[in-house]
Protein backbone atom coordinates (compact mmCIF):
# COMPACT_ATOMS: atom_id res chain seq x y z
CA UNK A 1 0.00 0.00 0.00
CA UNK A 2 1.47 3.37 -0.96
CA UNK A 3 2.39 5.46 2.06
CA UNK A 4 3.35 9.13 2.36
CA UNK A 5 6.80 8.72 2.33
CA UNK A 6 6.77 6.50 -0.99
CA UNK A 7 5.52 9.49 -2.87
CA UNK A 8 8.90 11.05 -2.20
CA UNK A 9 10.70 7.78 -3.32
CA UNK A 10 9.08 6.59 -6.29
CA UNK A 11 11.00 9.11 -8.80
CA UNK A 12 14.34 10.05 -7.97
CA UNK A 13 14.37 12.40 -11.06
CA UNK A 14 15.90 16.02 -9.78
CA UNK A 15 14.31 19.02 -10.71
CA UNK A 16 15.22 21.04 -14.06
CA UNK A 17 15.13 24.78 -14.35
CA UNK A 18 11.56 24.07 -16.31
CA UNK A 19 10.28 21.73 -14.83
CA UNK A 20 8.20 21.50 -11.44
CA UNK A 21 9.30 19.44 -8.84
CA UNK A 22 8.98 18.81 -5.03
CA UNK A 23 10.91 18.20 -1.78
CA UNK A 24 9.00 17.29 1.60
CA UNK A 25 9.69 19.58 4.51
CA UNK A 26 9.99 17.84 7.44
CA UNK A 27 11.65 20.46 8.96
CA UNK A 28 8.21 22.04 9.24
CA UNK A 29 5.13 20.95 11.69
CA UNK A 30 1.78 22.00 11.42
CA UNK A 31 -0.95 23.05 14.50
CA UNK A 32 -4.37 24.45 14.48
CA UNK A 33 -5.30 27.53 16.92
CA UNK A 34 -9.36 26.80 17.15
CA UNK A 35 -12.36 28.46 18.74
CA UNK A 36 -14.67 31.40 18.78
CA UNK A 37 -12.16 33.24 19.89
CA UNK A 38 -9.56 31.51 18.25
CA UNK A 39 -9.10 35.09 16.00
CA UNK A 40 -8.94 37.54 18.96
CA UNK A 41 -6.37 35.48 20.45
CA UNK A 42 -3.99 35.42 17.46
CA UNK A 43 -4.54 39.22 17.07
CA UNK A 44 -3.54 39.75 20.33
CA UNK A 45 -0.13 37.70 20.29
CA UNK A 46 1.34 37.62 16.72
CA UNK A 47 2.61 40.51 14.86
CA UNK A 48 0.29 40.27 11.44
CA UNK A 49 -2.83 41.84 11.06
CA UNK A 50 -4.96 38.08 11.74
CA UNK A 51 -8.21 40.21 10.28
CA UNK A 52 -6.44 41.10 7.20
CA UNK A 53 -5.37 37.11 6.28
CA UNK A 54 -6.92 35.53 3.30
CA UNK A 55 -8.61 32.37 3.09
CA UNK A 56 -5.75 29.54 3.08
CA UNK A 57 -3.08 31.68 1.90
CA UNK A 58 0.01 31.89 4.27
CA UNK A 59 1.39 35.18 5.86
CA UNK A 60 4.48 35.59 7.67
CA UNK A 61 4.29 36.65 11.67
CA UNK A 62 6.33 36.24 14.95
CA UNK A 63 5.21 35.38 18.64
CA UNK A 64 7.33 37.54 20.68
CA UNK A 65 8.19 37.97 24.08
CA UNK A 66 7.04 41.59 25.74
CA UNK A 67 10.65 43.02 25.33
CA UNK A 68 9.66 42.18 21.84
CA UNK A 69 12.19 39.84 21.05
CA UNK A 70 11.29 36.48 19.01
CA UNK A 71 9.89 33.12 20.57
CA UNK A 72 8.95 31.59 17.49
CA UNK A 73 8.05 32.43 13.72
CA UNK A 74 5.10 31.23 11.77
CA UNK A 75 3.64 30.94 8.62
CA UNK A 76 -0.66 32.02 9.52
CA UNK A 77 -3.33 30.62 7.01
CA UNK A 78 -7.08 31.66 7.94
CA UNK A 79 -9.21 28.11 7.03
CA UNK A 80 -12.76 29.51 8.76
CA UNK A 81 -13.58 32.08 10.92
CA UNK A 82 -12.97 30.37 14.17
CA UNK A 83 -9.65 27.82 12.70
CA UNK A 84 -6.60 28.71 11.94
CA UNK A 85 -2.83 26.62 10.93
CA UNK A 86 0.44 27.81 12.25
CA UNK A 87 3.43 26.32 10.23
CA UNK A 88 5.95 26.21 12.69
CA UNK A 89 10.13 24.79 12.12
CA UNK A 90 10.06 21.78 14.00
CA UNK A 91 12.71 22.24 16.53
CA UNK A 92 10.54 24.90 18.10
CA UNK A 93 7.00 23.70 18.26
CA UNK A 94 7.56 22.69 22.26
CA UNK A 95 8.57 25.92 23.37
CA UNK A 96 6.03 28.35 20.91
CA UNK A 97 2.90 25.69 21.76
CA UNK A 98 3.83 26.60 25.83
CA UNK A 99 4.18 30.53 25.34
CA UNK A 100 0.79 30.39 23.01
CA UNK A 101 -0.85 28.12 25.87
CA UNK A 102 0.80 30.30 28.42
CA UNK A 103 -1.52 33.04 27.11
CA UNK A 104 -4.65 30.69 25.61
CA UNK A 105 -6.18 29.84 29.19
CA UNK A 106 -8.03 33.35 28.98
CA UNK A 107 -8.65 33.09 25.31
CA UNK A 108 -11.76 30.27 24.31
CA UNK A 109 -9.11 28.59 21.96
CA UNK A 110 -7.34 25.84 21.51
CA UNK A 111 -3.92 24.47 20.18
CA UNK A 112 -3.69 21.09 18.44
CA UNK A 113 -0.87 19.32 16.75
CA UNK A 114 -1.95 18.45 13.46
CA UNK A 115 0.94 15.43 13.14
CA UNK A 116 -1.01 14.35 10.17
CA UNK A 117 -0.73 16.90 8.35
CA UNK A 118 2.51 17.59 6.26
CA UNK A 119 4.33 20.24 4.39
CA UNK A 120 5.69 20.18 0.89
CA UNK A 121 7.93 22.85 -1.39
CA UNK A 122 7.49 22.85 -4.86
CA UNK A 123 10.01 24.71 -6.80
CA UNK A 124 10.82 25.73 -10.54
CA UNK A 125 9.51 26.88 -13.97
CA UNK A 126 5.53 26.79 -14.39
CA UNK A 127 4.26 25.37 -11.57
CA UNK A 128 1.23 27.60 -11.30
CA UNK A 129 -1.31 25.29 -13.29
CA UNK A 130 -0.29 22.17 -10.65
CA UNK A 131 -1.19 24.76 -7.94
CA UNK A 132 -4.23 25.48 -9.12
CA UNK A 133 -5.34 21.55 -9.67
CA UNK A 134 -4.02 20.68 -5.60
CA UNK A 135 -6.27 23.50 -4.72
CA UNK A 136 -9.19 21.80 -5.75
CA UNK A 137 -8.16 18.81 -3.76
CA UNK A 138 -9.80 17.93 -0.10
CA UNK A 139 -6.51 16.57 0.29
CA UNK A 140 -5.13 20.71 -0.26
CA UNK A 141 -5.32 22.82 3.57
CA UNK A 142 -3.50 25.92 2.58
CA UNK A 143 -0.08 27.02 0.85
CA UNK A 144 2.43 29.86 1.48
CA UNK A 145 3.52 31.21 -2.00
CA UNK A 146 6.45 32.92 -1.54
CA UNK A 147 6.74 33.73 -4.75
CA UNK A 148 5.84 31.91 -8.80
CA UNK A 149 8.67 29.63 -8.60
CA UNK A 150 8.61 29.02 -4.45
CA UNK A 151 5.71 27.63 -2.92
CA UNK A 152 5.20 25.33 0.18
CA UNK A 153 1.52 23.40 0.17
CA UNK A 154 0.31 21.78 3.15
CA UNK A 155 -1.77 18.46 3.04
CA UNK A 156 -3.83 16.05 5.26
CA UNK A 157 -1.80 12.76 4.61
CA UNK A 158 -4.76 10.82 5.60
CA UNK A 159 -6.07 11.37 2.31
CA UNK A 160 -3.68 9.88 0.68
CA UNK A 161 -5.09 7.87 -2.92
CA UNK A 162 -5.82 11.96 -3.78
CA UNK A 163 -2.39 13.22 -3.25
CA UNK A 164 -1.40 10.58 -5.06
CA UNK A 165 -2.75 11.92 -8.20
CA UNK A 166 -1.26 15.47 -8.35
CA UNK A 167 2.52 13.91 -6.78
CA UNK A 168 3.53 10.85 -8.11
CA UNK A 169 5.71 11.10 -10.61
CA UNK A 170 6.97 14.72 -9.98
CA UNK A 171 10.85 15.69 -10.23
CA UNK A 172 12.18 15.20 -6.96
CA UNK A 173 14.15 17.90 -5.48
CA UNK A 174 16.66 17.70 -2.05
CA UNK A 175 15.85 19.71 0.97
CA UNK A 176 19.28 21.76 0.58
CA UNK A 177 17.58 23.11 -2.67
CA UNK A 178 14.73 23.75 -0.91
CA UNK A 179 16.69 25.61 1.52
CA UNK A 180 19.24 27.73 -0.28
CA UNK A 181 15.89 29.29 -2.74
CA UNK A 182 14.63 30.20 0.49
CA UNK A 183 17.62 31.69 1.87
CA UNK A 184 17.94 33.33 -0.84
CA UNK A 185 15.11 35.10 -1.05
CA UNK A 186 15.74 36.78 2.07
CA UNK A 187 13.77 34.47 4.68
CA UNK A 188 14.23 32.84 7.76
CA UNK A 189 12.77 30.58 10.56
CA UNK A 190 13.45 31.35 14.01
CA UNK A 191 15.07 27.55 15.19
CA UNK A 192 15.90 26.97 18.94
CA UNK A 193 18.97 28.65 18.96
CA UNK A 194 17.39 31.94 18.09
CA UNK A 195 14.77 31.68 20.60
CA UNK A 196 14.33 35.18 22.18
CA UNK A 197 17.68 36.86 20.84
CA UNK A 198 16.00 39.06 18.08
CA UNK A 199 13.32 41.46 17.42
CA UNK A 200 11.34 40.65 14.14
CA UNK A 201 13.10 44.11 12.02
CA UNK A 202 16.54 42.58 12.61
CA UNK A 203 15.69 39.87 10.31
CA UNK A 204 13.82 41.64 7.96
CA UNK A 205 10.37 40.52 9.58
CA UNK A 206 8.88 44.15 8.39
CA UNK A 207 9.96 43.39 4.86
CA UNK A 208 7.73 40.22 4.53
CA UNK A 209 5.01 41.38 5.41
CA UNK A 210 4.87 39.72 8.98
CA UNK A 211 4.50 43.09 10.90
CA UNK A 212 1.33 44.82 11.09
CA UNK A 213 1.79 48.62 12.09
CA UNK A 214 -1.84 49.46 11.91
CA UNK A 215 -3.42 47.08 14.20
CA UNK A 216 -3.58 46.85 17.63
CA UNK A 217 -1.95 46.10 20.42
CA UNK A 218 0.05 42.54 20.76
CA UNK A 219 2.48 40.93 22.87
CA UNK A 220 5.76 43.08 22.26
CA UNK A 221 3.52 45.75 20.38
CA UNK A 222 5.57 48.75 21.89
CA UNK A 223 8.63 48.42 21.63
CA UNK A 224 8.60 46.61 17.90
CA UNK A 225 6.63 49.93 17.08
CA UNK A 226 9.13 52.25 18.35
CA UNK A 227 12.12 51.28 16.67
CA UNK A 228 9.78 51.05 13.76
CA UNK A 229 8.49 54.91 14.04
CA UNK A 230 11.51 56.53 16.62
CA UNK A 231 14.46 54.36 16.36
CA UNK A 232 17.80 53.34 14.14
CA UNK A 233 18.64 50.04 14.05
CA UNK A 234 22.36 48.79 14.76
CA UNK A 235 22.21 46.04 12.65
CA UNK A 236 20.00 43.97 9.85
CA UNK A 237 19.83 40.79 7.98
CA UNK A 238 21.69 40.60 5.00
CA UNK A 239 22.72 37.98 2.02
CA UNK A 240 26.29 37.09 1.06
CA UNK A 241 27.72 34.62 -0.71
CA UNK A 242 31.47 33.04 0.62
CA UNK A 243 34.42 32.19 -1.48
CA UNK A 244 34.73 29.04 0.14
CA UNK A 245 33.20 26.01 -0.41
CA UNK A 246 32.02 26.19 3.36
CA UNK A 247 28.73 26.12 6.17
CA UNK A 248 30.13 28.50 8.92
CA UNK A 249 27.64 27.62 11.79
CA UNK A 250 25.24 30.00 13.48
CA UNK A 251 26.99 32.54 15.27
CA UNK A 252 30.32 32.48 13.49
CA UNK A 253 31.97 35.92 13.95
CA UNK A 254 32.47 37.89 10.77
CA UNK A 255 35.00 40.52 11.02
CA UNK A 256 36.26 43.55 9.15
CA UNK A 257 39.54 42.41 8.37
CA UNK A 258 41.46 45.76 8.60
CA UNK A 259 40.29 46.93 11.87
CA UNK A 260 39.31 43.80 13.48
CA UNK A 261 36.09 44.61 14.55
CA UNK A 262 33.37 42.42 14.82
CA UNK A 263 30.89 43.12 12.21
CA UNK A 264 28.09 40.84 12.93
CA UNK A 265 27.32 37.06 13.09
CA UNK A 266 25.88 34.34 11.00
CA UNK A 267 22.50 33.34 11.21
CA UNK A 268 22.23 30.12 9.13
CA UNK A 269 24.27 29.27 5.64
CA UNK A 270 23.80 26.38 3.00
CA UNK A 271 26.18 25.32 0.50
CA UNK A 272 25.52 24.25 -3.09
CA UNK A 273 27.11 20.23 -3.47
CA UNK A 274 26.39 20.81 -7.19
CA UNK A 275 28.48 24.67 -7.75
CA UNK A 276 30.31 24.51 -4.38
CA UNK A 277 28.81 28.29 -3.71
CA UNK A 278 27.83 28.81 -0.43
CA UNK A 279 24.85 31.78 0.81
CA UNK A 280 24.84 33.03 4.34
CA UNK A 281 22.12 35.11 6.16
CA UNK A 282 24.11 37.30 8.59
CA UNK A 283 22.85 39.96 11.03
CA UNK A 284 25.46 42.60 10.18
CA UNK A 285 26.06 46.36 10.47
CA UNK A 286 25.22 47.24 7.35
CA UNK A 287 27.28 50.14 6.62
CA UNK A 288 30.10 48.35 7.69
CA UNK A 289 29.87 45.72 5.03
CA UNK A 290 31.96 45.16 2.38
CA UNK A 291 33.25 42.62 0.03
CA UNK A 292 36.09 42.47 2.31
CA UNK A 293 34.80 40.97 5.45
CA UNK A 294 35.62 37.99 6.35
CA UNK A 295 34.29 35.04 8.76
CA UNK A 296 36.21 33.69 12.00
CA UNK A 297 35.81 29.92 10.24
CA UNK A 298 38.62 28.48 9.78
CA UNK A 299 39.74 28.12 7.20
CA UNK A 300 38.40 31.98 6.52
CA UNK A 301 36.27 33.20 3.69
CA UNK A 302 35.79 36.63 2.18
CA UNK A 303 32.17 37.45 1.62
CA UNK A 304 30.20 39.00 -0.91
CA UNK A 305 27.39 40.64 -0.57
CA UNK A 306 24.39 39.90 -2.72
CA UNK A 307 21.25 42.14 -3.45
CA UNK A 308 17.99 40.96 -1.35
CA UNK A 309 14.38 41.40 -3.42
CA UNK A 310 13.79 43.75 -0.94
CA UNK A 311 15.14 47.15 -0.37
CA UNK A 312 17.20 47.39 3.17
CA UNK A 313 17.72 51.47 4.09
Amino acid sequence: MTNWQSLFEQNTQRVTGDSPGMVLLDDYCLFTVEGPEAASFLQGQLTCDIEALEEKTGNYCAHCNPKGRMLSSFVVSQLSDTRFVLRANRAVYETASKQLNKYMVFSKAELQPQTQWRAVGFLGEHIEALLKKISTSHAFIALNQIDTKLVECWFDTTQLSEISTYLTNLPLSDINTWRREYLRRGLIDIDEKMVEKYLPQELNFDKTGAISFKKGCYTGQEVIARLHYKGKLKKTMQLGRLNQALTPKYGTQIIDPTSHRALGHVLTSVKSENTGETLVLALTDSPSATNDAITDSKPSAKIEWLQLPYAIP
